[in-house]
């Protein structure tokens, strides 16, 4: 953890941690100084005392342990117990044992807040409880037990109790408060990413809606393409085959010489032939300039009467 940058979220560990070794570091060496140059006495009981000589030690060492502990409330509970062993001990300061009930009792009540911080509503609790199961230890152990002490007690066990419930209650509603912020921005995120999907297949569609007009516009420039070779090979086609059958009609009809007196069977058979093929190129070539003329939407229709009979024997 970086002590020297102030962390954005400051119910975190790392805030917690900056917060807690920061003030209390400040506050031991204070001590050790205090104790050094004689300000202050420390009790001699060797329990007290040692605990106060390696507070800040301790306190780093259960820090770290509550860190890598399997359970992160169970090490932060005994972190706490550490925390309220210190205080307690820090009381012999005024004389007197260790001890919960004294002039640092309000220093448990700081301890809420601080670990609030962890966003864990137990640990106010804990805190309470710990204090308080301290607080009747000391009464039941005190001897002379009276209605007005046992009244102070209940009273200050209460007031701790009072303020684990606000600081848990708190917690609770910045756990809430943070829950409903991820949603948030969950949301947010989920709806960013839609929106960029959105906006990248309207992209791709029009992207495919511009190729699919161009192919589209290829396409009717290919079929006027075709219908124009269609016309033209059609027209062209025709004229040798009108010179072929005015030549074999002329042939039929004897212009050209004997040819048939010399050959009669040959010539026959071979004017047939041609005017057959004749007939069947000026078929293929009417075809294609009905092909074209359908195309071009110039093709005329003439109705007639038809003989089923005859049409389903052509079929």
């Amino acid at each position: 953890m970086n002590f020297f940058k102030i962390p954005k979220n400051i119910f975190s560990r790392d805030f917690y941690e900056m917060i807690t070794v920061g003030l209390f570091g400040s506050f031991y060496i204070i001590f050790l100084i205090a104790i050094y140059s004689g300000v202050i006495s420390i009790t001699q009981d060797p329990f007290p005392k040692y605990i106060l000589l390696f507070s800040f030690p301790l306190f780093l060492i259960f820090l770290y342990l509550s860190k890598i502990f399997p359970q992160e409330r169970i090490g932060n509970c005994l972190h706490i117990i550490i925390f309220g062993l210190i205080i307690a001990a820090a009381n012999t300061y005024w004389g007197g044992n260790i001890r919960i009930n004294g002039p640092l009792l309000s220093a448990y009540i700081l301890l809420m807040p601080i670990y609030a911080l962890l966003l864990d509503p137990f640990l106010p609790w804990f805190i309470a409880s710990i204090v308080s199961i301290g607080l009747i230890l000391e009464f039941i152990l005190a001897g002379s037990i009276s209605f007005l002490s046992g009244i102070e007690f209940f009273c200050k066990i209460l007031v701790f109790f009072v303020i684990a419930f606000s600081s848990s209650t708190l917690i609770k509603k910045i756990l809430l408060e943070q829950k409903n912020e991820r949603r948030i921005k969950k949301a947010y995120q989920i709806e960013k990413k839609n929106r960029e999907q959105a906006e990248k297949l309207a992209s791709q569609e029009k992207i495919l809606r511009e190729q699919a007009e161009d192919l589209a516009e290829g396409l009717k420039q290919l079929n006027e393409a075709k219908s124009v070779f269609i016309n033209t090979a059609a027209h062209d086609l025709r004229t040798p085959l009108t010179e072929l059958s005015w030549g074999l009609s002329g042939i039929e009809r004897g212009i050209y010489g004997d040819f048939q007196k010399e050959y009669p069977e040959k010539a026959q058979d071979i004017i047939v032939k041609l005017q057959k093929s004749t007939e069947r190129l000026n078929e293929i070539v009417e075809s294609l300039l009905s092909v074209a003329r359908i195309q071009q939407q110039t093709l005329s229709y003439k109705k007639e009467p038809i003989n089923s009979k005859i049409l389903s024997k052509r079929l």
